[in-house]
């Protein structure tokens, strides 16, 4: 019928391996029924191989934070990330970015991000390094700043990618309570 579709990428693991690649999968996803519908339910970790004075293990990873989780609807494929809000942010990155310069400038990023289209890695970037130069900043800058705000640490999968995965609405109220904490507000 019309309405029939074809899934091609039905596994669930190398599903969600191809929209998030920069996240490590567990082995094991395990299926929910809610509300009569089956769901897969898929953990997943943020990690890094720069995370400052810690001790590499497997696969040259040092950092490793169960902070996703990824459910798929096992009847349309439908796919939905949820990242933990960070519980504090990073003291030795607070101490670094954390400056008063740095409020003006997340409203400022906050203000464009509102009005960013489209809201995708590319588009995301083009934003960052645009406002970077209209400040006199390095990319990493801002970068690190919203890092800091949508993960807590100074390390992270690529930021971009994390903001989409995030959403705009996810990602604006991470910056706000953030700018909120440079202000002394929170």
């Amino acid at each position: 019928t019309s309405e029939s579709r074809i899934m091609f990428d039905r596994q669930v693991r190398g599903r969600v391996a191809k929209i998030a690649p920069f996240l490590l999968f567990d082995d094991d996803p395990y299926p929910v029924v809610s509300d009569g519908r089956i769901f897969w339910n898929q953990d997943a970790y943020t990690v890094s191989d720069r995370y400052p004075y810690a001790t590499a293990a497997a696969r040259g990873v040092n950092y490793m934070r169960n902070s996703v989780k990824v459910v798929i609807g096992a009847y349309d494929g439908s796919v939905a990330f949820y990242f933990a809000e960070p519980a504090a942010y990073d003291p030795e990155a607070t101490a670094k970015f954390f400056s008063p310069e740095a409020a003006p400038r997340l409203k400022l990023l906050i203000k464009r991000l509102e009005a960013q289209e489209p809201f995708e890695p590319e588009a995301l970037e083009t934003l960052y390094r645009g406002l970077a130069a209209e400040l006199g900043l390095k990319l990493v800058d801002l970068a690190q700043l919203t890092r800091i705000a949508l993960t807590g640490k100074s390390a992270s999968p690529p930021i971009f990618q994390v903001a989409v995965l995030l959403g705009r609405e996810k990602t604006l109220a991470r910056l706000r309570k953030c700018l909120a904490v440079i202000e002394g507000k929170a």
